[in-house]
């Protein structure tokens, strides 16, 4: 399937056509898998409604997923997976010490 962009104001039908597209190629083509990529905060209402238009209620070669477990599945499978994380506080050091070796060079972040 080709990239497609879908405009409309809300509640033009968009996500509607999106889904109806998304059920009727999976039904055609059972043995691929798809997958809906959407913000995170919409992957349990997504996959939710996409089961609801399913005609047979159930979507088992469409996952819907967000940007973060699309990363952790292509680290799964590249077998990325198995180097660590930086959380959000190692983020911040690194951060901190790159600002403070450059402080002479950053005029805005001179006086942090």
């Amino acid at each position: 399937m080709p990239l497609q962009f879908i405009f409309g104001p809300s509640g033009s039908g968009k996500s509607y056509h999106l889904y109806h597209q998304i059920i009727d190629e999976s039904r055609i083509h059972q043995e691929q898998n798809y997958i809906v990529l959407v913000p995170e905060q919409f992957t349990m209402q997504t996959q939710k409604d996409l089961v609801n238009m399913h005609p047979c209620h159930g979507i088992m070669n469409i996952d819907v997923l967000s940007f973060v477990r699309l990363s952790y599945r292509v680290f799964e499978e590249t077998g990325g997976g198995t180097l660590p994380v930086l959380d959000d506080e190692g983020k911040n050091l690194i951060l901190r010490k790159i600002a403070g070796d450059y402080e002479g060079e950053l005029k805005v972040l001179g006086g942090i």
